[in-house]
């Protein structure tokens, strides 16, 4: 007769669920705001004065308040000379006594001589123009920009999934024992 063993091991059986993580982020948002820098410029030109008013007047051409002006001069100058010339006739007439011939002296003088000039006629003018540079400007006005920033911040989503471990008995253990045989072996 012999005795039979059989054996069975036993077994486990693991799942595994691995743990899972998302993370989900929007991006911030930044708004900006802004006002633009400005610059404002005022600019005067540079001036050249040229002054012929000397020139023109010297070769004759003279506008009317100067023509005025001189001739007012003139005539109160002429006014002054003939009343002293007058004068002085009056004096040689009342001075008779000295001699001479007074009334004929002076009809002479008064038909002829004073009428005697001597003119001088120039076109060219003797001064130079007057010229006088004025110097230009520039004018700055800066006003500065401006930025402003406005963020919105967003915070991050996580998703978690934990992870998982089921442990089960996949076979059980098992002893079998039989016998084979109907006599001893009594040899052994």
């Amino acid at each position: 007769m012999r005795i039979v063993m059989q054996s069975q091991m036993a077994q486990l059986g693991i799942q595994t669920k691995n743990a899972q993580a998302k993370l989900h982020n929007e991006q911030a948002v930044v708004e900006i705001e802004t006002t633009p820098a400005q610059l404002n410029m005022k600019t005067e030109l540079p001036k050249i004065e040229i002054d012929q008013s000397q020139c023109f007047s010297e070769s004759g051409l003279k506008g009317i308040l100067e023509l005025s002006n001189e001739n007012s001069k003139n005539a109160v100058q002429l006014m002054y000379s003939s009343i002293g010339r007058i004068v002085e006739q009056g004096n040689q007439l009342t001075n008779f006594y000295e001699g001479g011939n007074a009334i004929a002296d002076q009809a002479y003088y008064n038909a002829y001589d004073q009428f005697d000039k001597e003119f001088n006629m120039v076109t060219m003018p003797q001064s130079r123009p007057k010229i006088a540079v004025r110097e230009g400007s520039v004018n700055t006005n800066y006003s500065r920009g401006t930025l402003k920033l406005s963020p919105r911040l967003t915070k991050p989503e996580l998703d978690y999934t934990p992870g998982k471990v089921d442990i089960y008995l996949k076979q059980k253990n098992e002893l079998r024992i039989s016998v084979e045989g109907q006599k001893f072996d009594l040899k052994a």
